[in-house]
């Protein structure tokens, strides 16, 4: 089953929290207080905290983890990708830049805008080979998102 986690910025100090969205103005996030918990013992501990955040800047994890590096081939980090990331992909020696975004259009999901670029179609392949159960990965790596870098988007 899918993960339905969303990203925005907090409204009181403008950092970015992840969690569960509730009535689109507030992110409920869980935050684990086990400095050491064995699993199977009853003294492992959660605090739960409802952010107020800026609806204008919610974005839903597409269920793809991208990666953050110098290179396709130099991965530092895995990351989540979120609507409203800027990502750059690579086909066949060609790269392009891209926002991931929503369409809620006759085929609801995610994709790539401006998805025509170097003259061909690109999109999020999203690929679970030699990965574990529910955990997809493609080579798009993470540029910054349009919320705190716009600039990096050409108009």
């Amino acid at each position: 089953m899918r993960q339905h986690i969303y990203r925005a910025k907090r409204k009181d100090n403008g950092e970015w929290v992840m969690g569960s969205l509730i009535d689109g103005d507030y992110i409920l996030n869980y935050i684990d207080l086990a400095t050491s918990w064995t699993p199977g013992t009853s003294d492992h501990k959660l605090e739960c905290r409802a952010y107020e955040i800026d609806p204008k800047t919610v974005g839903q994890y597409i269920g793809v983890k991208g990666f953050i590096g110098t290179t396709q081939h130099k991965v530092d980090l895995e990351v989540k990708l979120f609507e409203g990331d800027v990502v750059e992909a690579f086909s066949q020696g060609s790269r392009a830049t891209f926002v991931i975004k929503w369409s809620g259009e006759s085929t609801p999901r995610f994709y790539l805008y401006p998805a025509w670029q170097n003259n061909q179609m690109w999109n999020i392949h999203g690929s679970s080979v030699d990965r574990k159960d529910g955990d997809y990965y493609d080579s798009l790596r993470v540029l910054g998102n349009i919320y705190d870098q716009p600039e990096l988007i050409k108009q």
